[in-house]
């Protein structure tokens, strides 16, 4: 039996629904939640399984799969704990078919009590937006919930308590609508301050001045007492001076050194609105208005060109030729990259986001109309081109050396950097066969590596010779690049090393292991082609030995099966799938 449960997730600060399906059948037992979920996601088996035993309901013995749906956005967090246990009881007929109006969701407890959960107005705030007219949230969520309009919140404190409202044993009341508390002392003031009055005054001239003000003194002559009554003093920010602090509120515009720009243009509007409902009048022509004070320009060499994880500005304007909904199309490019913006109206969808992949962005946009205007810039070279524009940045020191022997190793993915970094790898360079890293890349994470000897792994037969040019670029430590050409070379190094033995003994010893392994792998053609005599259609499976074409398959099966015999031939006796 399958059941679906209404839930929310949230990419940036933009809710989004996902659908809780969970399907029940017969076979092993088992339990599989799939949907691209991240760790705490997959470890929701675990407090679910806990909570329905500890709550006085029955685990249903069945192979148990769990479908988070749209499948092609990744789930994080533990906000998906309660609807899959809902999902699971209710294809189990242990609770009556759930509401298709109401939305769950929550962190589980093992004792079946429920844990907040963050981000939880954006999803209420969607799930208004989606007709959604009923709410189930922890019940530390449900006043931040209750800012939502035209939805009934109901906090729960454990999953007991839920069941009983949903089979009508026990209903739960509806949490009531925050509003926020009246106090009447909200910070501490002067009053509770006796003498100091020198102290006092220095501090209300300043507040009243804007002036800066430095306490010096030892410890407990009084500093802290007055220093933390000062904020009662001052008035609320202006709108001039809240866009103002935005620099220290976010660290990416703390090291760029400016305002953030749609805080910067929301305050030029209010002040145009502002100026002619009090008939001033307009500036010059050759006027520049100046809305807040202005800072210096952009400090573009206060982050590296690596920092930037997305390196494409893309653009566009598509027409609505079909009645697909905008909103899906947002849930699509959340998970292809961030600072996205879409508006759309009957007619057209406007888009920016910053992603590495704007063919998949484009692609997409196809399907819901004609494209009317496209712009794609690489950011990463604009960055490069504005540093060189600026002057050359200062030389970078590397970390002294706080041990023999480190390790820097290319990977692509969370999955494998966590591999390497268990294996005992300093640093780990995102990189791959699209995103290659590079010499400055490399170079960067050699110096961040505090050690005499420091062992690059590239991993990538197209990113050794990147690798090599950073040996001669370092003076203060020794460089060697391993030859290692795949991510299961790199890893057998890795396992091979010795920290307590000598260079020559652990590089060899490398080298061995690396030259023991042979790489298998499976992708898939992007499009018809032809290579050593081999027709090739787009979409069928390619299978590679040791970067090296080895045939092409139809199914993903008959791929496997004939890669395992391969490996048989060749003698193969152990075999780590990635």
């Amino acid at each position: 039996m399958m059941v679906t449960v209404r839930s929310l997730g949230l990419t940036g600060i933009t809710g989004y629904e996902v659908s809780v399906e969970c399907f029940l059948s017969g076979g092993l037992p088992g339990f599989d939640v799939v949907g691209l979920p991240d760790a705490a996601v997959k470890e929701s088996r675990e407090r679910v399984r806990a909570a329905v035993k500890n709550c006085g309901a029955k685990f249903p013995v069945s192979r148990i799969t769990v479908n988070l749906a749209p499948a092609r956005v990744r789930k994080e967090g533990t906000v998906y704990d309660l609807p899959i246990l809902l999902g699971i009881l209710a294809a189990a007929e242990e609770i009556s078919p759930l509401p298709q109006g109401a939305a769950f969701l929550g962190e589980l407890s093992l004792s079946g009590a429920l844990r907040p959960v963050t981000g939880v107005l954006p999803m209420a705030l969607t799930a208004a937006r989606l007709g959604i007219d009923t709410l189930y949230v922890p019940e530390a969520n449900a006043a931040e919930a209750t800012l939502a309009d035209g939805l009934t919140v109901y906090g729960v404190t454990d999953v007991g308590q839920l069941i009983a409202h949903l089979k009508g044993e026990q209903v739960m009341t509806p949490a009531p609508r925050w509003t926020p508390g009246h106090q009447d002392r909200p910070l501490p003031d002067f009053a509770d301050v006796m003498g100091q009055e020198t102290v006092k005054r220095a501090l209300e001239i300043a507040a009243a001045g804007g002036h800066n003000l430095c306490m010096v003194g030892p410890p407990g002559s009084g500093k802290s007492i007055p220093a933390r009554r000062l904020p009662s003093l001052l008035p609320d920010l202006t709108r001039r001076e809240a866009l103002e602090d935005t620099v220290n509120q976010n660290p990416v515009l703390n090291k760029a050194g400016v305002v953030d720009a749609g805080g910067m243009g929301f305050v030029v509007l209010l002040q145009g609105m502002l100026d002619e409902l009090h008939g001033s009048p307009a500036p010059a022509d050759d006027q520049e208005p100046s809305p807040v004070p202005q800072r210096g320009k952009a400090d573009f060499g206060g982050f590296e060109t690596g920092e930037i994880q997305f390196g494409y500005c893309t653009e566009f304007i598509c027409s609505r030729d079909t009645q697909k909904d905008p909103e899906a199309l947002r849930a699509f490019l959340n998970g292809l990259g961030d600072s996205l913006v879409l508006v759309a109206d009957d007619e057209i969808i406007k888009v920016h986001v910053h992603t590495n992949h704007p063919g998949k962005v484009l692609e997409e946009a196809l399907t819901y109309g004609g494209l009317l205007t496209v712009k794609v810039e690489n950011m990463r070279q604009q960055h490069t081109e504005l540093l060189q524009q600026e002057g050359e940045p200062a030389p970078r020191q590397s970390l002294p050396p706080e041990k023999k022997y480190g390790f820097v190793a290319v990977a692509a993915g969370e999955g494998l950097a966590k591999v390497f970094f268990d294996l005992g790898v300093d640093g780990v360079i995102q990189g791959g066969q699209t995103m290659n890293p590079s010499t400055e890349d490399i170079l960067k994470e050699i110096q961040k590596t505090p050690a005499e000897i420091v062992s690059v792994l590239p991993n990538n037969k197209n990113i050794i010779l990147a690798a090599q040019q950073c040996v001669d670029l370092v003076e203060d430590k020794k460089v060697v690049v391993l030859q290692a050409k795949t991510v299961p070379q790199g890893i057998s190094a890795m396992i091979a090393m010795n920290p307590d033995g000598e260079e020559a003994e652990n590089t060899a010893a490398m080298e061995e292991a690396m030259g023991q392994v042979t790489t298998m792998e499976i992708t898939y053609a992007a499009r018809d082609s032809s290579f050593d005599g081999n027709a090739i259609q787009a979409g069928d499976y390619l299978l590679l030995v040791d970067n090296q074409l080895f045939g092409t398959e139809k199914s993903m099966e008959t791929a496997l099966e004939k890669l395992a015999q391969e490996s048989q031939e060749r003698g193969g006796e152990f075999h780590t799938i990635f």
